[in-house]
């Protein structure tokens, strides 16, 4: 059973991608440069995460990884409303699953 309901993925603007690239910079994740937003909702709240494209920096730059991280709001910081951590996995993992079987790369 989803733990998410309305899951839908945009990829970012030139601009929204240049702040993705400062606030989700990494030094075991080396990033191609594409960014996607995933927004979905869960207990009737809107909730986010990155997607992005790249290897990790152990891995060969030919294999192609994608990298999910839940994203928090400003309004979800405000109000102290937070995921809880036993789920976070498993809504990563539906994420995942989501975005592959979208093969939303291939969408410009």
């Amino acid at each position: 059973m989803p733990i998410t309901s309305n899951l839908s993925f945009r990829r970012l603007t030139t601009t929204e991608q240049r702040q993705a690239e400062k606030r989700w910079a990494d030094d075991e994740f080396v990033p191609t440069g594409e960014y996607w937003l995933a927004t979905f909702d869960m207990d009737g709240q809107k909730h986010y995460a990155g997607v992005r494209s790249g290897h990790g920096k152990t891995v060969a730059p030919d294999i192609r990884q994608f990298q999910i991280n839940l994203r928090v709001s400003e309004e979800a910081l405000d109000a102290d409303v937070f995921i809880p951590e036993a789920i976070v996995a498993d809504i990563t993992r539906e994420i995942g699953e989501a975005f592959e079987q979208g093969e939303y790369w291939n969408n410009p």
